[in-house]
């Protein structure tokens, strides 16, 4: 009988599993499984990193598209005022040519 090796020998060729043998299946699944665990911790990490890193060019990018927005506003408002502002002085030419000499316009 071979305690220490695990497995002990019986008449016929036949082997049978001793209470060692299953300590030591058992405590390689167990460092198996820890070695598992630690990986997937790693894993987990380098995901959360990754997804921090999205959410903060996601946010940028956001941050950037309602800048590009307010822009897009402020330029339409300074084309709106000029024209509000050429309007008006063509009218204030017009009113004057009608008030200097009503009979030189054009007939529409």
């Amino acid at each position: 009988m071979f305690i220490f090796s695990g497995i002990r020998r019986i008449r016929r060729g036949k082997t049978v599993k001793t209470l060692t043998w299953f300590f030591w299946e058992a405590e390689n699944k167990k460092i198996n499984l820890e070695k598992e665990t630690d990986i997937l911790k790693e894993d987990n990490e380098t995901l959360e990193t990754k997804l921090a890193e999205l959410k903060e060019k996601t946010f940028n990018m956001e941050r950037e598209m309602a800048a590009a927005h307010n822009a897009e506003i402020k330029i339409h408002d300074e084309k709106m005022d000029v024209l509000k502002k050429s309007r008006r002085s063509f009218k204030a030419q017009l009113e004057s040519l009608i008030r200097d000499d009503p009979e030189d316009l054009p007939e529409d």
